[in-house]
């Protein structure tokens, strides 16, 4: 009987260290590694076959990614933006529609996020970031990230010359933008990313 007793006392605590395990590891990845149902590292022909009419806009400046856009996918969003590395598709950005977004309010629109996304990893405002001798930025940046994806939000005000602001949503594969900073896949030389 004592014997029966201790087995399913181990037998029990396994069981709790095993399910403990996987409720965390299904609560690290809560965001999709992708974005809107395709995987992060589909190809050009995939994309194309979710979202129509993108336009070819090259390569970016760095020459790695290559860039599609989308003009007016949905109300609201005045671009989308593919980026493309070795015909694998690693990050999106929304542009969206100044009016849109003040009209619903910034702090609506990231409590809109906040119920997509969950908690963000990090919120930050960064004053007067100098782009160039006349224009500088107040800059709100609130991110998401688990071990696929990053999720970055940024509002954006020009103080200088005249009160733009800017909004731009962005998803990010962290593996293959991995990938392509230490130079895994990548032809080219190692670059300076800014991160």
């Amino acid at each position: 009987m004592k014997s029966f007793t201790m087995s399913f006392r181990i037998f029990l605590v396994f069981l709790v260290v095993v399910l403990g395990s996987y409720l965390c590891i299904a609560q690290s990845s809560s965001i999709f590694a992708g974005y809107k149902g395709l995987p992060w590292g589909s190809s050009l022909a995939d994309v194309g076959t979710h979202f129509y009419d993108l336009e070819d806009l090259g390569m970016s400046e760095d020459n790695i990614l290559h860039i599609y856009m989308q003009k007016n996918p949905i109300d609201g969003v005045d671009n989308r933006l593919f980026y493309f590395w070795n015909d694998k598709m690693v990050r999106v950005r929304l542009f969206y529609n100044h009016d849109f977004v003040t009209g619903i309010g910034v702090e609506n629109f990231i409590n809109k996020m906040i119920s997509s996304f969950g908690k963000p990893k990090d919120q930050k405002l960064r004053r007067h970031v100098r782009v160039s001798e006349t224009e500088s930025w107040d800059i709100l940046e609130t991110s998401w990230a688990d071990r696929s994806t990053e999720i970055s939000f940024e509002s954006k005000e020009m103080l200088s010359p005249s009160e733009n602001w800017i909004y731009q949503l962005e998803f990010q594969s962290v593996k293959l933008f991995k990938e392509i900073k230490e130079g895994t896949e990548a032809t080219e030389p190692e670059r300076d990313w800014g991160w």
